[in-house]
């Protein structure tokens, strides 16, 4: 991990307030409902919660791949590189920043991967478009980054389609596309869900080798804390579309402050404690609708410390010591 600290002088992205919506004929599903965080040069910073806390609208947000309609960026600001990226047309200044500047690797490299083409082709166009290389050498490029993912006979590979390569060699070829211009960050969506957990192991190993080689910083989204240990400097925790507590990696897991937090550790498996009661903790209840959010704090109906005041009071994201960042009202009295 980089441990690289926050500071206006290598912010390379900037969040702030970002507000992103869904509008269907009878209601608003407010997805993301004031997301602020920033990513330094270099460093990794993952964003963990269940499913439906808003993760991934989250990072299509930050690339401005939100279906519109129905959904739409309501309000915030996105800044890269003192950019702001809501400011720019659609088409030709964001072309040169989607891609090229930030990457994206999608969840499932199956539905993302075109079927009809050849992996090959399909990195040779990243490279033919945002390089102007030439297709004889993008053909090459992409060969030679099949190799860097490690993906054996990559010549032979670069030639197949889609569906002749395991889930592994896709995720790696998924891989080899978004890093084929050398972004400066790199957004993986829940990129080892789908592998088993010694491919899993070989992805975010790589992606690790692959960081320090290009020095770009990550944005991680994933269910999995164990995930985020391993690969992540900074932890945001996201629940109801909702930053809820914000620390360097180490200090969530030694100092958890949220009680969404502390539950989510609590249920990570534990063999001797699976042993002793037969049962994993889980936590109670689902995560909100997001177009009927609870009133006070979004975590109360299934907090087992919550309080009257938790219904009535809607905690702030409060700084409660250097980087560690904690939205609840008793964030001390536990």
């Amino acid at each position: 991990m980089n441990n690289t600290l926050h500071n206006a002088e290598n912010t390379l992205l900037e969040v702030r307030d970002l507000h992103t919506y869904f509008y269907t004929l009878d209601r608003v599903v407010r997805a993301v409902d004031g997301v602020s965080f920033k990513i330094n040069e270099r460093q990794t910073v993952g964003i963990v919660g269940e499913s439906g806390s808003g993760k991934t609208v989250t990072a299509l947000s930050i690339l401005r791949l939100i279906p519109e309609p129905p959904g739409k960026i309501v309000s915030g600001n996105i800044f890269f590189r003192g950019t702001d990226l809501l400011a720019l047309s659609r088409k030709k200044e964001l072309r040169k920043i989607r891609g090229n500047k930030i990457s994206m690797i999608f969840q499932e490299p199956m539905s993302s991967l075109n079927p009809v083409y050849t992996i090959g082709n399909q990195i040779a166009e990243v490279l033919q478009i945002h390089r102007n290389m030439t297709r004889r050498e993008a053909m090459q490029e992409a060969i030679r980054l099949l190799d860097l993912v490690k993906i054996p006979s990559p010549q032979q590979r670069a030639r197949e389609y889609p569906h002749q390569l395991s889930g592994g060699m896709q995720q790696r070829a998924m891989i080899a596309m978004a890093l084929a211009c050398q972004p400066d960050l790199l957004i993986a969506d829940e990129p080892t869900t789908a592998l088993d957990v010694t491919v899993q192991a070989q992805i975010l190993e790589l992606m690790e080798e692959l960081q320090q080689k290009f020095q770009t910083a990550i944005l991680m989204i994933t269910h999995n804390f164990g995930i985020i240990a391993e690969i992540a400097d900074t932890v945001l925790v996201m629940y109801a579309g909702m930053i809820v507590e914000q620390a360097m990696t180490t200090e969530l897991y030694d100092n958890p402050l949220h009680p969404y937090t502390r539950l989510l550790l609590r249920s990570l498996p534990n063999l001797e404690q699976v042993a002793e009661e037969n049962d994993l903790p889980t936590i109670e209840g689902t995560v909100p609708d997001p177009s009927d959010y609870p009133s006070g704090c979004r975590f109360h109906p299934r907090c087992p410390l919550m309080t009257e005041e938790c219904v009535r009071e809607t905690p702030e994201l409060i700084e409660v010591s250097d980087g560690h960042f904690v939205r609840c009202i008793y964030w001390d009295k536990f």
